[in-house]
Formats: structure tokens, sequence, C-alpha cells
């Protein structure tokens, strides 16, 4: 069985309500709604057509959170800036007090991918002030000998990124913005409008993925879901 086989047996054998876990993750919405940064060529057979992206386009990098009940964030991080441990911890400085505000720490779990930013001792330790030993994370273990790590590459694990941000971006991109402000706007409201019941069945998938994520040692499992 791999590390992240073995690492999802543990989260699975601790019984955790899924309903109560803040997954959290970050992703890029670029302005021109095109992901990949690279231009592109289409050959034809008997002509070359060309359609160019342009190679830097404007961006936002975006921050938030979700359970079964509601959202945290979202939050904007200027499209120069790199997320490292200062940055995050900027976000969790507000992530965390909102959370508190909105009845998220209490009983629930704390989620976070390893992104090395994501691990700092300064950032782990702000994390298990609320959290104490409910969080998933990277690292936690090892510095507190409490919580469980969460499992390396495993985006198929998160509901941020099995669904909320493609769902987010297939919203926002609909009709396009043509600003950082406007883009930064709609992201905020769709993820607001977000409804509970459709939050509560991204949440509920988690326990499928994860067993079947232990099932098949590690592999990754989105060609068996779809």
């Amino acid at each position: 069985m791999t590390f992240a086989a073995d690492t999802c047996q543990k989260i699975d054998e601790k019984k955790l309500d899924t309903k109560k876990i803040n997954f959290t993750d970050e992703a890029h919405f670029h302005l021109d709604g095109f992901v990949n940064k690279q231009n592109y060529r289409i050959y034809g057979t008997e002509k070359l057509e060309i359609r160019t992206k342009p190679l830097h386009p404007e961006r936002v990098t975006v921050w938030a959170g979700m359970n079964s009940k509601g959202i945290i964030g979202p939050q904007f991080i200027d499209g120069k800036k790199t997320i490292y441990g200062e940055v995050y911890n900027e976000i969790l400085k507000q992530a965390i007090p909102e959370a508190h505000s909105k009845g998220f720490v209490d009983g629930y779990i704390r989620q976070q991918d390893g992104a090395p930013a994501h691990r700092t001792k300064a950032n782990l330790d702000l994390i298990h002030e609320s959290f104490d030993d409910r969080v998933i994370a990277k690292g936690c273990p090892a510095r507190f000998k409490k919580g469980t790590d969460w499992p390396p590459y495993s985006p198929d694990l998160n509901p941020m990124n099995y669904y909320m941000w493609g769902s987010v971006k297939d919203k926002v991109y609909k009709k396009r913005p043509k600003t950082i402000p406007e883009l930064k706007d709609k992201i905020k409201r769709v993820m607001e409008e977000t409804p509970e019941s459709e939050l509560e069945s991204m949440c509920n998938n988690f326990e499928k993925r994860l067993r079947l994520t232990i099932s098949k040692k590690g592999e990754h499992i989105e060609d068996i879901l779809h």
C-alpha cells in the first residue's frame, strides 16, 4: 500500500463526519478564461491555422474553503504574488476568524494540502490554536503528535478540486468578465450563491473517494469515477 493509500486508511479509520470538514484550496482564474498560459497552434492538412492566447494573461489567485453548510472566503491574491508562507499566513488570519464567526470551528475539522506555504511552523501553529487535533494537514502529526496527514498528490479527494473550482469557473466564464474587479465580483457572487444541497453533495462524495483510493492503493481514481 502506498503512503497516500495508507494515509487515506488512517483518515477513514477516524470515522470523520464529512459534513464537518472545512476543505480548502487555491485556484487561478484568468481574465480570458483560458487556463493554459502557453500559446498553442492547430495544424490543418492544407493550411496552418494559428490561434493565440496571451503568454502572460491577467489573472487572480483565489483561496477559499467550504463545508456542507457554507463557504469561507473567497480571498483574492494578486496574480503576480506567489503564495509563500507569509502570504498564506495573512490568508489564515482572515479565514480562521471568519470560520469562527460562521460557527465552522468548534466540532469542525480543518483540511489543507501539503503545499510548502501551508506547512510552515507559523501556519501550522495558527491552525492548531483553533482546531487542535481536528486537522488533516501534512506536517501536523509530526509537529504536534495530533491530527492526520493529508495524502500527497490527491486532487481526487478534495471537493474544491474535483467539483467546486470547475463549477465556479463554468458559471463565471459564461459571460466573460472584462476586468479583474469584475472577475473577482463574479467569483464571489457565484460562490456565495452555491446552494447548501450542492455543498452537502460534494462533501458526501469525499468518503466514497477516500475508500476508492484505498482500494486502488493510492492511484488516481477520476478515470474510474467518470
